[in-house]
This record gives C-alpha cells, structure tokens and sequence, in this order.
C-alpha cells in the first residue's frame, strides 16, 4: 500500500481503524507499509556505521598515530557536526518543498556519500594510483602517506556527507510515525537494529582483514540502493507555514540568532546538552577499544562473536524495555540506568589493569558481563530517544537535536584528539606496549561520572517545571506557536 498522504477514508473502510500524524493518515496495512521501509532502511544504516567501524584497521596497518586517527576520525568529523548538523536540522524543520523538509537531505547527498564509502574501502590501490601520480610529478612520498591522504580526503567528504542523513533520518520518525505507536516502533527498531549488529559481529566481522574491500563494496551498494528507494516511495505530509525568526526577519543571521535564543537560553536545555556530551567524551576513547580487545588477547573471530553474543540477548528485552520506559517516563527510566551502568559496570574495566587472564578466560568474563549489563543497556537505549521527544518541542525537534549535537561535537571534537594523546602517553609510561589501551576504563569511568551528575540536574529541573504531569517543553526568545508548527 502507498504511504503517500491518503485521502479520508471513505465509507466502506470507516470500520477500519486509523493512525493519523499532522495530514498522514494511514490504515493498518500503510502503517505496516511505512514500518517495512523504515525498519529495513535502519538496517542498511546499521550496516554502513559498522563498515566504516573497520576503518581504523587501515589506520593501524599504516602504523598511523593515534592522534592522527582520533583527527581524522573524531575531532574534524565532530567539527563538521557542530556546524553541518545545526544548519541542516533548523533548515529542515523550516524547509517546505515537494519532496517534503526530511526526504531531500538523504536523497541528494546519497551518491556522494556512497562514492566517499567506496574510496575509503579501496584506499589501498587508490594509494598506489596516487602515488604514481606524485611521483610523475617529481614528488617524493611514500605509499603508506599515499593511502593515508585518500583516507583522510575521503574520511573527511564520507563524514560531511553523512552528517546529512544522520541528522534527518531520526527526524522522519517524529514525522511520519503516530505518537500512539511511536514508542512500540522504536522498541522494534531497536530489535532490528541489535539484530543486524548480531548478524554482522557473527557472519561479516571475521573477514574484516582479508575482505575488508568487499565488505565496503557491499555496505556501500546497500546503503545507496536502500536509501535511494526510501526516499522515493515513503512520502512525508503536509506542513504548516515554517515558524518566524525570533527578531521577525529573515537571513542567515536572524537564523542564527534565532536558532540561539531557541536553543540556549534555559538551563534546562543545557543540563540535557551537557549530559550527553559528557557521556559522548566517556566514549570517545571507543575508537580503540578493538586494540584493548586484541591486547588481551583475543583474536577477531573471538571479538566478533562477543559483539554478536551480547547483542542477540537484548532482542528479548527491547519491547518491554520501551513498556517500563512508556509507564515510569523515559527520563526517570534513563536516571536509574545510566545510574546502574555508571556505579557497577563502567568501573569493571579497571580490574584489568591489575589481572592478566588468559586470552579464554577473558573472553568468558566478557561474555559474563555483557549477559548481566544488557538488560541495563537495553533500558537505557530505549530510553534515550523517547526522552528527547519529550523534553524538546516537538514542532523544532530538529532544531532542538542539532542544537544537543553542537554542544556534543564540541566537547567531542576536543576530547578525541586528547583521547589519542592520553593512549600515546601512557605508552610512553610502558615503552611503547599496547598496554596503554587498558586505561581506557580510567577515562571512560572520570568523564561517565561528569555526564551522570549532569543527568541527575536534568531531572531535578523536569521535576521544578512540571513533571510526569505537567512539564511542558519551556520556549525561550520566541512567541508562543501553535502545536504542530514547524
């Protein structure tokens, strides 16, 4: 069944029960048509992040520093969030056109983004071709600074590109989902999405060293395919006028202005903006928890099926997760989780910079872990986006997430760099071994206790402005809209 905006239904289907969001209206089959798309185009973006995810493999095989890599990975990308994200969130949420404010982003940057991921795949003879190349020109470089430069280009255009589509996917589903559904669909994208996780961390990740360039020709192919079909068969539906600028005019910087006052005038907002980007600084150091992983021993057969082992558990808990979020509220559900995960399971990695276990044992003290952690990880992830739907206004959603991405990509884009000098450090404090990655946990365990206290601000403030039953999302430097505006 089309999902374009159907007309009322008429009097042979009123026993038919509707699902309306703003001017979409659908019967069960086109809600089951909408989730299909959705739910399959979520998998192809499961699939691409973890593709990209093997290229510090290429980085370590170039004997990159780690700094180097946490530039390259972390820091501009990052940069490019603070500034991309922002623009693209406040212009869609204002955008009007034929296609809708959503669809346009992903369709127009999906082939550059799919060109981007297909270089970085094939670095290596697009190193050896550029190599040729300088050395026609008399100009004395290295193979390995060869790849390293494709890489970096690329690396650097695949996340300007992506940028675009991770900010406006998300918003589709605020878009085109009814609230009545909303949190049931995200517990099964969230089924779908550990799934696809599973299958890649059982079946793909073991090839990533000798057919890693498959692995990028295939997620690359998926993912243009995929997205390019969304985009042409799930319609977005009407909208009302875009909200004015604060000041009343138009440009740029009344944009600017507006998207500032908006966004970052109430302490609210910033508690929210902060925990996140705490919590995003504790992970940051992630980028080399492969290398941690490989340190104790284990080979990347046995990493991949530990990351597929620990994702297939939650499956189970996904739905009932988003229940307990639904009836406690997703704040009060996120407080308690991040709480559990701050006290008792981020810590846990510290042991391992007294004990040495051997490669078998630490796989099985792993896979303990993740067992006991997931259904702490599950309610916290179901948790996460219900929370943001209900704390920032619903007609600049966009605008609202850019606005928590900017302050994230801040702090990130600082923290990677410092995240690889930390590792290069401590190496030096061990001659150079690859011990260095165990104190990991130390900075995961330091900036998850910041981003935690800031959390515990969000909801004493939720609780000042109203709570479970009266908390309304404060406006801030604009009149009053009406619901459904933007």
């Amino acid at each position: 069944m089309n999902v374009d905006p159907p007309p009322p239904p008429s009097p042979a289907d009123a026993g038919q029960k509707v699902f309306k969001v703003g001017t979409l209206v659908y019967t069960r089959a086109g809600l089951f048509t909408l989730f299909a798309w959705l739910l399959w185009a979520d998998v192809c973006f499961v699939l691409h992040d973890a593709v990209m995810g093997l290229t510090p493999l290429k980085y370590k095989a170039l004997e990159a520093p780690n700094w180097l890599m946490a530039l390259l990975m972390s820091t501009i990308p990052m940069a490019l969030n603070a500034t991309i994200c922002p623009w693209v969130s406040f212009t869609s949420d204002r955008h009007r056109g034929k296609l809708g404010r959503r669809i346009p982003f992903i369709l127009y940057t999906a082939p550059f983004l799919t060109l981007a991921m297909l270089a970085i795949g094939y670095s290596k003879p697009l190193g050896h071709f550029l190599h040729g190349v300088l050395a026609a020109a008399n100009v004395t470089i290295s193979t390995n600074a060869s790849e390293l430069i494709i890489l970096g280009v690329f690396g650097v255009l695949f996340a300007f590109f992506n940028m675009f589509v991770g900010s406006v996917f998300w918003y589709l589903f605020n878009d085109l989902v009814p609230e009545e559904v909303l949190s049931r669909f995200l517990s099964v994208m969230r089924m779908v999405s550990t799934g696809t996780g599973a299958f890649y961390s059982f079946f793909i990740f073991r090839y990533a060293e000798t057919h890693m360039e498959w692995i990028f020709l295939g997620g690359a192919i998926l993912y243009f395919v995929t997205f390019t079909l969304l985009c042409l068969n799930v319609k977005e539906g009407n909208y009302p006028p875009p909200p004015p600028n604060a000041d009343g005019k138009t440009g740029l910087f009344s944009g600017i202005k507006t998207y500032g006052q908006e966004c970052y005038s109430h302490g609210f907002y910033w508690t929210y903006y902060l925990y996140v980007g705490f919590a995003c600084i504790a992970a940051s150091i992630g980028m080399f928890n492969l290398f941690f992983q490989m340190n104790m021993g284990l080979t990347l057969e046995q990493i991949g099926k530990l990351a597929g082992i620990g994702l297939l558990w939650p499956l189970a808990l996904y739905y009932f997760g988003g229940a307990l979020a639904d009836r406690f509220h997703p704040l009060r559900t996120l407080v308690i989780a991040v709480s559990i995960s701050t006290f008792f399971f981020t810590p846990i990695g510290l042991i391992w910079l007294f004990v040495s276990p051997s490669p078998d044992v630490f796989f099985y003290v792993c896979l303990i872990q993740g067992f006991v952690w997931a259904p702490i990880g599950v309610l916290q992830g179901v948790s996460a986006m219900p929370t943001e739907m209900r704390i920032f206004p619903k007609e600049r959603y966009g605008q609202f997430c850019s606005a928590n991405a900017l302050v994230r990509s801040v702090l990130v884009m600082c923290s990677g760099v410092f995240a690889g000098a930390f590792i290069d450090f401590i190496k030096t404090l061990y001659g150079g071994s690859d011990f260095a990655y165990r104190y990991i946990a130390v900075w995961q365990t330091f900036f998850a206790l910041i981003s935690l206290g800031c959390l515990f601000l969000t909801y004493r403030k939720w609780k000042q402005l109203g709570g479970d039953k009266g908390f309304i999302p404060p406006e801030v430097g604009v009149q009053k809209i009406a619901p459904g505006a933007g």
